[in-house]
This record gives structure tokens, C-alpha cells and sequence, in this order.
């Protein structure tokens, strides 16, 4: 108790220390384990004080030790139980195109971050048969790209992402050499007679791609003001792609949903890196649908939806 003990309070005062003896492996994982160390060791000595009256040696060390576990099993229960009912409740089945999506015409792209045509705005304009990107947010910003000859009046803008419009020696060893070549074709078109015209326009759209990442409910708050240290799950989060067509048909939905919760049975465990690296009473116990749906102590499971056009 009094090594845990010591040991949790230097780990959670001085989570550098932590960050420092994972460069080492093994003094890293005994110094990050300590805070739960000390958490089950205090149950244990409870559960023996309080079974002592009744068993002595082993029996009693049998006994304090499965009621520790069983004590840090149930706890996060019921944060679990409702975790897997809210993730069930969101869920919607993802729809895979079975040959590649011709996007053409007018494009809406929806998405909740940057307005500005980005790479991905980029890629679709150099798609044969698009013909315009609007690019909406959900704050209301919505702007629409064209690539035009260069004599046509209107607002110029200039695509924004890394390699694009920048003066660089293309290199076939790199190993984003791909990126690189559709970079280069992007300068080059701009360099020969295009330009990319920006304006407030709102075609009727073709196709509509819309990118989600946040909240997966519209009054999804998390649960707890500290999420870190709370028992109850966060709120639930979606991360989606989805294209439709003019008829509003839904052509290919990928999505993930998560949830972080308590782990089971319940764990301190880590978050962050260098700089905001810290130790958390939960950690992702419960999370997905939309990759295998699983419930695990540590980790969570990813996928990345992508879509190919014709």
C-alpha cells in the first residue's frame, strides 16, 4: 500500500515522470499503473477488514480479492448499459456502393469545418464532368468553385492545403508521391490559362457529399462537466460520409459512432500526448458501431470512410 500509494501520488502529481520512463518501457508501464494499483489495493485491504471477522489466511485473500474485482466490475455497469442502448439507438446502416460514384454537375459539399476549397474541393473539380463545388458549413457559410479561364470576370481564390500552389521539385521517391502528382497537376492547370472563381451562387446540386464529425444528436452535452473522472459515459460523437444524388437517394453511408465510458472492470488510465498528456478515470470502454462493435478496457476501434469516383 505504501509503495502504490507513493507511487500513485507521484505519477498523478508528476505526469511527466510517466512520459519519461516510457522512453524505458517497463518504468513507464509500473509508474502508469500505479494510480490503479493503489485504487484496487485500498478496496482490497476493506474488503479484508471487513471479511476478517469471518475467514483468515487464504480463503480470506480469495474471498477480498473476487470482491474487489467484482466491486470495480459493476461500478461502470450501468454507464455501459446505457452506452450500448444510446449507440443502438443511433445507429444507421451503412450503405456500400457497389461500382465507383460518377460525381458530376454540381456538387454540394457539406461539412462542418473549413469553408475554403481545400484539397478534397480541388480533387473534385479536376473530376471529369463537375462542373461546380459548393462548399457548406454549418455555420452558414456557403461558397461556390469554379475552375474557369482565366478572362472570365468574377472573385478569385486560391485552393488551400499543403504542396497546393507551392513551388516545389517534384521527387519520385517520396513517398507521397501521388499527392504530390495531383498537386502538380492542380499548379500546372492553374499556370496555363485557369483560374479558380469563387462566388455566392447556389446551383441545384447533382450530388451532395456531406462530411459529419460531432455530435451524433443535436442535444448530445456531455454527461459530466469533468469528463475525465466521471463514472457516466460522454456524448455520443459521429464521425459519417454520406452521398446522395439529386433524388436525395443515399449512394454510399459510412459512419462511426462512439461513445468513451468507464472501462470494465475500471481502470485509471492515460490520455494525451507531450503536451497535454494526464491521467483520466475512464478510458474508451465502449465505443462503435460501425466497425465491430465491441466493448473493451483500452482503445478504440477506427475505420476511414472513402468513396471513389468514376
Amino acid at each position: 500500500m505504501i509503495i502504490t500509494g507513493v507511487g500513485a501520488f507521484v505519477a498523478l502529481t508528476m505526469p511527466w515522470l510517466v512520459i519519461i520512463g516510457s522512453f524505458l518501457i517497463i518504468p513507464g508501464l509500473i509508474l502508469g499503473s500505479m494510480p490503479t494499483a493503489f485504487m484496487y489495493g485500498i478496496a482490497f485491504a476493506l474488503f479484508c477488514l471487513l471479511l476478517g471477522s469471518f475467514l483468515s489466511g487464504v480463503p480470506l485473500n480469495v474471498m477480498s480479492g473476487a470482491a474487489t474485482l467484482a466491486l470495480f466490475w459493476t461500478i461502470p455497469q450501468p454507464g455501459l448499459t446505457w452506452a450500448r442502448g444510446m449507440l443502438a439507438s443511433l445507429e444507421e446502416p451503412d450503405i456500400q456502393s457497389n461500382a465507383p460514384i460518377a460525381l458530376k454537375g454540381d456538387i454540394l459539399l457539406a461539412r462542418p469545418f473549413e469553408g475554403r476549397c481545400d484539397a478534397l474541393c480541388a480533387a473534385l473539380l479536376k473530376t471529369p464532368g463537375v462542373t461546380s463545388v459548393r462548399v457548406q458549413t454549418l455555420r452558414g457559410q456557403s461558397y461556390t468553385y469554379r475552375v474557369v479561364p482565366d478572362s472570365t470576370p468574377g472573385k478569385r481564390s486560391t485552393v488551400i492545403g499543403h504542396g497546393l500552389l507551392e513551388e516545389r521539385r517534384y521527387d519520385a521517391s517520396d513517398p507521397l508521391a501521388p499527392q504530390r502528382a495531383l498537386e502538380a497537376e492542380w499548379n500546372l492547370m492553374m499556370s496555363e490559362g485557369k483560374a479558380l472563381l469563387q462566388s455566392d451562387d447556389a446551383p441545384e446540386p447533382g450530388f451532395t457529399i456531406a462530411i459529419e464529425h460531432g455530435p451524433a444528436a443535436l442535444d448530445s452535452k456531455p454527461r459530466s462537466g469533468r469528463v475525465d473522472w466521471s463514472l457516466e459515459p460522454s456524448a455520443p460523437h459521429r464521425k459519417a460520409l454520406t452521398i446522395t444524388d439529386a433524388g436525395e437517394q443515399v449512394l454510399l453511408r459510412q459512419s462511426i459512432l462512439s461513445i468513451f465510458a468507464p472501462a470494465a472492470p475500471l481502470l485509471i488510465g492515460t490520455s494525451g500526448g507531450i503536451e497535454n498528456f494526464r491521467f483520466v478515470g475512464r478510458v474508451c470502454g465502449s465505443v462503435t458501431e460501425g466497425c465491430t462493435p465491441r466493448f473493451r478496457s483500452t482503445g478504440c476501434c477506427s475505420t476511414t470512410p472513402a468513396f471513389r469516383a468514376a
